[in-house]
């Protein structure tokens, strides 16, 4: 941890004082994330902090070279880890190895675009977790083929705090949040999601059954690139596979979960099923073209197929 010396004009704002940074990578070069961390955290008095980045499997050798010309100084951790071991691990094994009292997790792929960001969570009311979100911040006309883009875009009225506030616990994301290190140690994410998705509403599941303290607030990372369309599906479909395992567990938690239920009754379930077999696989393909404006109702459509035909395996 490195402390910078403090200065009365900004010690009597801040309410936290030690700080680790988490970045979770996996084949990403996120050197211009951790540039912005580190112009904004060398400026902070009397705050002990540190920034450290665990590669999740990386093989992308170019990607992990950058991102270790990032991390030379003594503040700075670079950890390695020859295989890949998911989204929820990854994310455990980084907060066990933080020295900081608190844990702000931030995606790979992000970027800060607000100069304040750290003093802002720094300076946050008390809570045990702290939630600041992400916002959009890319050029339409340059991603408009782009079904990453579209979907978040489409979804960018529940980013707010005060959206996310009335629906505390569901409203929350792993993109970027402030935790106390003891109550992540004590609440980890559950490691048996080993694909893309769903790990987040099952840790805002398990906050709403302990009444944890949760503060919504507007400090956003920057979603400024997006994969290409076959990877997002890719995306989809492990996200879709993840739900059909682990439904016991996220309850009433998911938006398609629950219209999935609410169709069963009337067993429309099994047509949603036959759909996919019928045409998921050409639905997919036009999806995933990047030449056009995708149609996220055709989207849609394609995730409640593909979800009922996963049950229908279960």
């Amino acid at each position: 941890m490195t402390q910078n010396p403090p200065n009365g004009a900004g010690e009597a704002t801040l309410q936290r004082r030690s700080i680790s940074m988490l970045i979770p990578v996996y084949n990403a070069d996120c050197s211009a994330l951790l540039a912005d961390l580190l112009a904004q955290a060398v400026k902070l008095e009397g705050v002990e902090w540190e920034l450290c980045v665990a590669e999740d499997g990386s093989t992308d050798t170019g990607a992990i070279a950058a991102n270790e010309a990032q991390l030379q100084g003594a503040h700075c951790r670079h950890l390695v880890y020859s295989q890949n071991v998911g989204r929820a691990r990854i994310r455990n094994l980084l907060a066990r190895e933080a020295r900081g009292e608190w844990l702000l997790f931030i995606d790979s792929h992000m970027r800060v675009g607000k100069s304040d960001f750290l003093r802002t969570y720094l300076s946050a009311p008390d809570a045990e977790v702290v939630d600041g979100d992400y916002v959009v911040a890319a050029d339409a006309s340059e991603w408009s083929c782009s079904l990453r883009y579209c979907y978040e875009k489409a979804c960018e009225h529940r980013h707010d705090a005060a959206a996310r506030s009335k629906q505390p616990y569901a409203g929350f994301h792993t993109a970027n949040f402030l935790v106390r290190r003891d109550f992540f140690l004590q609440n980890p994410l559950e490691e048996s999601f080993s694909e893309y998705g769903y790990e987040d509403v099952l840790f805002g599941a398990r906050m709403e059954q302990q009444e944890a303290n949760i503060l919504h607030i507007d400090n956003p990372v920057e979603f400024r690139f997006f994969e290409s369309n076959s990877r997002f599906m890719d995306k989809t479909d492990a996200a879709l596979r993840s739900l059909a395992l682990h439904e016991d567990l996220l309850g009433r938690h998911s938006r398609l979960l629950t219209l999935y239920r609410c169709l069963k009754k009337w067993h429309l379930h099994l047509l949603g099923a036959a759909l996919y077999r019928w045409r998921g696989e050409q639905l997919r393909k036009q999806l995933c073209k990047e030449d056009r404006r995708p149609s996220l109702r055709l989207f849609n459509a394609y995730r409640f197929f593909c979800f009922c035909a996963q049950k229908q395996k279960r």
